[in-house]
């Protein structure tokens, strides 16, 4: 059987050419950093690093979700307290008089009350950086409370936090304000004030004030107890999000990221041997029939 001289050099030539592109790639993954310099490298792993970017990505909108309603949470937390420390100010007040206190103490305690009014109206009020009223519920561009009554609604936001699950990201101060029957707080705080003026304020009167502050403040302080609970999901969310993303970012990376040192190794044995083949073709590419005649 007869091997021509094409046959004879193709197989080591194509060894050569295979070792050079394997090499290429090689400096290409060293210099990128990225294992996977198309799809077709591993198609497997290319698709398995697609589901990975996409739950990443997931993740981190996740995350951001979770940072505003914490956020959002917190700057809540605070100005509920400063209600609350308000509205125990003011039920202190309405038990430290009667209809035959003094009248010089009465005036004192409408004078106080009257900032008290100012202070709690300020803070139902209130609005976040991007200038939305916080208590407002979805009508964040309008200013809710007025002092004589509630101009916002009592819509409630749903934020994502998880997959398939969603979390309350605001409160409206509508059951505190309203808090007795037929009875707006502010009002009865600001004429409250006012009727310690007059002498002839009656004891049930007093009663009555003192009555709508202690309801206010049962129900501001059960908002404060939810708001508590939604605080403590968000944070047990976003420690599990945070170990998931962790998990997702290192599969993605074993996956992607060239082992710098292995891969430099490698690319020296293949040079080393690059070079022996390249020797050795080049003695075979020499014979001839020639040389022994």
């Amino acid at each position: 059987m007869r091997i021509s001289s094409n046959s004879f050099y193709a197989a080591p030539l194509s060894g050569i050419l295979n070792q050079q592109s394997s090499m290429a790639a090689l400096n290409q993954q060293i210099a990128s950093g990225n294992k996977l310099l198309t799809a077709a490298d591993d198609p497997v792993a290319a698709s398995q690093v697609m589901s990975l970017n996409d739950h990443i990505a997931l993740s981190t909108q996740y995350q951001a979700n979770q940072l505003s309603v914490s956020l959002v949470q917190k700057e809540e937390g605070i100005l509920l307290d400063q209600v609350q420390t308000s509205l125990q100010s003011a039920q202190k007040l309405l038990t430290s008089v009667n209809a035959s206190t003094d009248q010089n103490l009465k005036n004192s305690v409408a004078a106080t009350l009257s900032g008290l009014y100012q202070q709690i109206k300020d803070t139902a009020n209130a609005q976040d950086t991007n200038g939305n009223y916080i208590f407002a519920g979805f009508k964040s561009s309008t200013q809710p409370y007025d002092g004589a009554s509630y101009l916002g609604d009592n819509g409630l936001r749903q934020v994502q936090i998880s997959q398939g699950q969603t979390i309350q990201a605001n409160d409206n101060l509508n059951s505190v304000i309203q808090a007795g029957t037929a009875n707006d707080l502010l009002q009865v705080i600001a004429q409250t004030a006012a009727n310690l003026q007059n002498p002839a304020t009656s004891q049930a009167q007093l009663d009555s004030a003192h009555a709508t502050v202690n309801s206010a403040l049962g129900k501001l302080q059960d908002i404060q107890v939810a708001l508590v609970g939604r605080q403590q999901q968000v944070s047990s969310q976003q420690s599990a999000t945070q170990q998931l993303l962790a998990v997702n970012q290192d599969a993605l990376g074993k996956l992607t990221q060239v082992d710098q040192a292995s891969a430099i190794v490698e690319l020296q044995m293949r040079q080393v041997s690059l070079q022996a083949a390249e020797s050795a073709f080049a003695s075979t590419s020499k014979l001839s029939l020639f040389n022994y005649l």
